[in-house]
């Protein structure tokens, strides 16, 4: 997992004839607020009303095609090859699990069960592209947070952002595009020699994130730890080819690693700790050797 920087298009004056993105946009989040109009007032008539998928899995599309380079949020697995992905809802819409004695329980406030974060549903801060395996297969409705969770009424929904809801609840999972060093998947998740995924220090964010979205699952003869620990292997030798052909220049490293997020290749998270491990272990021996 790696974070996934994402500026939204300019809403600063009318767009120009050029300007695709800002279009784009402006259309989406013109499509998302009537569509969270719609469902609130279905909320009014129907015991069970239902959202328009279409709208998110429009932005699923335009992030999985832009920022996430046709990888999942969670364990940046290439999910365009053998799937459309999902669009993950961060905060899950229709209803909550929590963990309670190593098993997920429905959260229930206030004698109530939570229902949902129905109010961002259509929210893009709460959506993002993922696999099938992360999303439907294992973090489902899970949400695991350090605080109690917050259900909104039709009174408070706009005073809880996902911003108050993250400040609140504080939240464990961790978001790829969540801004702040507090929430940088490098500072909490790294990668052993045989690719399975371990929390930096003990971080509760880390484990809650690998537990909850299956980021060490064995599904099958190809495990997501093995495909991690191929990749690792293959970019970590030709990264040091590349290295040794620029007579040692670190700059080479830099420009390895850029290639392969331009390339779009998978794990790169992995890589970049697989690489960083390598070359310490070079200047340890290096060290050793100028000792003797």
């Amino acid at each position: 997992m790696i974070r996934v920087m994402f500026v939204t298009p300019s809403l600063d004056g009318p767009p120009t004839d050029d300007d695709a993105a800002q279009r784009w946009w402006r259309a989406w989040l013109a499509k998302a607020e009537r569509a969270r109009d719609a469902f609130e007032k279905s909320r009014k008539t129907s015991a069970e009303p239902e959202f328009n998928s279409a709208v998110w899995k429009e932005l699923k599309e335009w992030l999985m095609q832009g920022p996430f380079q046709g990888k999942c949020g969670y364990c940046e697995s290439l999910v365009t090859t053998n799937d459309y992905g999902d669009a993950e809802h961060y905060r899950p819409k229709g209803a909550v699990n929590k963990l309670d004695g190593g098993s997920w329980v429905p959260v229930v406030v206030g004698r109530k069960p939570h229902g949902g974060y129905w109010w961002l549903a259509y929210d893009w801060t709460n959506l993002f592209p993922a696999c099938a395996k992360c999303n439907s297969g294992h973090k489902g409705e899970n949400f695991p947070t350090a605080k109690t969770h917050v259900r909104a009424t039709s009174r408070t929904v706009k005073k809880w952002t996902s911003d108050a809801l993250d400040k609140e609840e504080e939240p464990l999972l961790l978001h790829p595009m969540r801004a702040g060093e507090a929430n940088d998947p490098e500072r909490h998740i790294t990668f052993d020699i045989d690719g399975r995924a371990v929390p930096v220090d003990s971080s509760a964010r880390a484990r809650a994130t690998i537990d909850t979205c299956g980021l060490n699952r064995d599904d099958g003869p190809n495990s997501l730890a093995e495909a991690r620990r191929e990749t690792m292997s293959e970019q970590v030798d030709l990264c040091l080819h590349a290295w040794v052909q620029s007579k040692f220049d670190a700059a080479a490293i830099d420009l390895f690693l850029a290639e392969l997020r331009r390339r779009k290749r998978p794990y790169i998270g992995a890589v970049t700790v697989a690489i960083k491990r390598r070359l310490r272990e070079i200047e340890r021996r290096l060290a050793e050797r100028a000792v003797k």
